[in-house]
C-alpha cells in the first residue's frame, strides 16, 4: 500500500544520519544496496547518507548510481564558530546566566578543529562545571552562573574529533 502511495508522489526523500555508523555492518550494506538497486527504479526517492566519517563507508555504497555525489561541508572558521557559541549561549546570556567575564572571541579562538555540534557539547559541559561549582551555594544569585573559567576548563577537557591544532 505504501509502495503504490509513493508511486504517485512526486517526490520522497530519505536521510540517513550518521550513516556511517548503520553502514559499518555488511548485512545492513548488503540490505540498502538491494533496496537502492532493486527491480523497481527509485526515479522519485532521493536518499541522502550523511556523515563525518566517509572513511569508514564501503566502496560499494560510494559506486555511480548509488552514493556518488559527495558535498564536504568543512569546519567552521573562527568567525562561524564565535556565532554558533553565540547561538548556544544565548539562553544563558538572557537569563543573567553567562558571567561578564565570558569572551566567546577567545573561546573560538582555540576551537579550531571543533565542528558546530562540538562546541554545543563544550557549552553544556562548562554549564554542567558552573552547575558543580555552584552546588550547594549559599547564594541564589550565583546559582549556574557560567564564567570563562569553566568555558576553559571545558575546554581543556573536550578535545575535538579531529584533533587539536
Amino acid at each position: 500500500e505504501q509502495a503504490a502511495k509513493g508511486d504517485r508522489s512526486s517526490l520522497h526523500l530519505i536521510i540517513f544520519h550518521e550513516f556511517d555508523a548503520f553502514c559499518r555492518h555488511r548485512g545492513a550494506v548488503n540490505q540498502l544496496l538491494s533496496e537502492v538497486d532493486g527491480v523497481n527504479r527509485l526515479d522519485n526517492v532521493l536518499v541522502i547518507g550523511v556523515t563525518d566519517r566517509k572513511d569508514l563507508l564501503e566502496g560499494t555504497l560510494l559506486r555511480p548510481g548509488r552514493f556518488e555525489v559527495h558535498i564536504e561541508i568543512g569546519l567552521p572558521d573562527k568567525e562561524g564558530r564565535l556565532e554558533i557559541l553565540r547561538i548556544h549561549t544565548k539562553g544563558m546570556a538572557d537569563t543573567n546566566g553567562l558571567a561578564d567575564d565570558v569572551d566567546l572571541g577567545v573561546v573560538a579562538e582555540h576551537t579550531s578543529n571543533y565542528s558546530p555540534a562540538e562546541l554545543q557539547g563544550l557549552v553544556r559541559l562548562a554549564q554542567s562545571h558552573a552547575f558543580s561549582r555552584h552546588d550547594g551555594s549559599p547564594n541564589p544569585t550565583e546559582m549556574h552562573v557560567t564564567n570563562m573559567g569553566d568555558l576553559l576548563k571545558a575546554l581543556d577537557e573536550a578535545k575535538p574529533a579531529r584533533g587539536s591544532s
